[in-house]
């Protein structure tokens, strides 16, 4: 195991939030152009700061027996007896419910803070999952519908050159629990490709919500092994989302 996933995503998805204000069409295309060349410059920054960090990584992770902790968790969320800790935002706005073996990891995952900072970073190292959490006003998002916003996420995280073999579920419509927000989300399995790093598969979970003025989203990843393993703690802490009045 290493850190190696920890800022795939953001590289990816900061590509996304700096192209989610155009929706690809044929009259945009100098504007498409100009988030893609965005979205690969992030992704080679990242990847950069990625291979900096990898020999540390690799030696703090070298004493963790990953299956026994992973299992142990997933048990406990399953059973419902896994202890969660609150997790508010970087503005207070938001709070989500998070496993006390995470932690709270702002500015671990977007350390250069490209584009603009997520509001809730979290995930934990040793479990090898990441979460990233932002918010997108309506009026900002030069989308005309929930649907537009979803599938231009979906597209922006899955389309970096530096993932292949992308194999994605189907979406699903759901409702977040606590804030009973509507919403959908899907699953895909990747290969990933950093420059200078091994090759890995990964697992990622886009989830995408409306609120009154507001798109939400979160996007949750980890080893493609891990992956079912993961599914029902990421949906618990993912329906835990609540909007702080």
């Amino acid at each position: 195991m290493n850190r190696g996933i920890c800022g795939i995503l953001a590289a990816v998805m900061i590509g996304c939030l700096s192209g989610c204000s155009a929706v690809p069409s044929p009259t945009l295309d100098e504007e498409v152009m100009e988030a893609a060349s965005r979205a690969e410059s992030a992704a080679a920054d990242a990847a950069s700061a990625l291979a900096a960090a990898q020999s540390a990584t690799e030696a703090a992770n070298a004493t963790f027996e990953a299956g026994d902790t992973l299992d142990a968790d997933i048990e406990k969320s399953k059973d419902k007896t896994v202890k969660m800790t609150p997790l508010v935002s970087e503005s207070g706005r938001y709070t989500i419910y998070i496993p006390e073996s995470w932690q709270n990891m702002n500015g671990q995952i977007d350390p250069e803070g490209m584009d603009r900072q997520f509001e809730i970073e979290a995930g934990s190292y040793d479990r090898q999952v990441f979460l990233l959490f932002n918010d997108e006003p309506m009026e900002d998002s030069g989308l005309a519908s929930f649907d537009d916003f979803f599938s231009s996420l979906t597209r922006g995280v899955t389309g970096s050159s530096l993932l292949s073999e992308v194999q994605m579920s189907n979406p699903e419509s759901i409702t977040l629990k606590e804030s009973q927000l509507p919403g959908r989300k899907l699953g895909f399995t990747a290969l990933y490709h950093p420059p200078g790093l091994p090759e890995q598969r990964i697992s990622y979970r886009i989830y995408g919500a409306q609120g009154g003025a507001e798109y939400y989203q979160f996007c949750c990843w980890t080893t493609a092994a891990n992956s079912a393993m993961m599914e029902d703690l990421l949906d618990t802490v993912v329906n835990s989302f609540r909007i702080n009045s």
